[in-house]
């Protein structure tokens, strides 16, 4: 099973996050090609899941058999990037790798449609980088 028959398997979470986010696939985000890369062809055979609200991302992909993902401060609007840019960096952004789809969906739910901090988000998974905003 690909990874988006996986996502489309759990129905309910997915509905949840795509209430407040745009669902579409996505052939290769930047900050989840650290090594091992694979080559191009690979990634365009199983491409990912990005689901972008308003405010926030959250890509996943299945890559050299890990389960990268990126979420962070986001603008859909690519043309007014340079608008948001102050909003986006004290969003924070973390990278790293899911144990299961399943567990890549509740993060989505939480951290999309519940809009909780990366730190109120009760999902395990190995942060590889992160940058988080700072305490007030």
């Amino acid at each position: 099973m690909n990874l988006q028959s996986e996502v489309d398997a759990q129905l309910a979470t997915v509905q949840r996050i795509t209430a407040v986010a745009r669902r579409s696939s996505c052939l290769a985000f930047a900050d989840i090609l650290w090594p091992p890369t694979p080559d191009a062809m690979s990634l365009m055979d199983e491409p990912g899941v990005m689901f972008e609200s308003s405010r926030r991302v959250l890509v996943v992909q299945r890559i050299v058999g890990e389960l990268r993902y990126y979420a962070g401060g986001w603008c859909p609007d690519q043309s007014r990037i340079h608008l948001q840019q102050d909003r986006i960096w004290a969003e924070g952004c973390e990278l790293g790798v899911f144990n299961s789809v399943a567990d890549a969906l509740v993060f989505g739910e939480q951290y999309l449609a519940d809009e909780r901090s990366f730190v109120a988000v009760g999902v395990r998974r190995e942060v590889r980088w992160s940058r988080y905003p700072e305490a007030a």
